[in-house]
């Protein structure tokens, strides 16, 4: 269909780039335009009507919050330079982690997201989760069921009128 194309998904319109050209384009020097998320029942219900950062539309509101978590971080962090620290820190146990599989195929998605998961729980807790640990287990496996409901593709969110 060429390298920029549009399509419906059900009430949904959907830009489709097809090289990164154009996905720098839209990124970087057209990022307002893009911003924002659509209406989606699943995710209304699991937001309590999209009160949170994840899932809420680009707005004066949400650029209020996303403000106020990351001053809250660098806050918590003590700073760009500590947050910087507690980043390079996951990455090396990411990449330890990573090499650790003696070249043998795995499924990463676990050791990423214990490592994200440990540099917002160092910013705000102090702490971090090690390989097995059942509380990240735990966090994980509601982590996953988001996900797994948001990804599914309900038939409310294709068609809200059937609600």
């Amino acid at each position: 269909y060429g390298p920029v194309f549009s399509l419906l998904l059900g009430p949904h319109l959907s830009v489709v780039l097809n090289r990164h050209q154009e996905a720098r384009e839209v990124l970087l020097q057209r990022g307002k335009e893009f911003a924002g998320r659509p209406f989606m029942v699943t995710t209304d219900l699991l937001t309590r009507g999209g009160k949170d950062i994840a899932f809420s539309d680009f707005s004066p509101l949400w650029k209020m919050h996303r403000r106020l978590v990351h001053d809250s971080f660098t806050l918590f962090g003590e700073g760009s330079g500590r947050l910087q620290d507690i980043v390079r820190s996951s990455v090396d146990d990411l990449c330890l982690e990573l090499l650790s599989g003696g070249g043998r195929g795995f499924d990463p998605s676990p050791a990423v997201t214990r490592a994200v998961t440990n540099v917002v729980c160092t910013l705000v807790f102090s702490s971090t989760y090690c390989h097995g640990d059942a509380e990240l287990q735990e966090v994980m496996r509601y982590n996953d069921g988001i996900v797994e409901t948001i990804a599914g593709g309900g038939l409310l969110d294709i068609y809200p009128w059937i609600k």
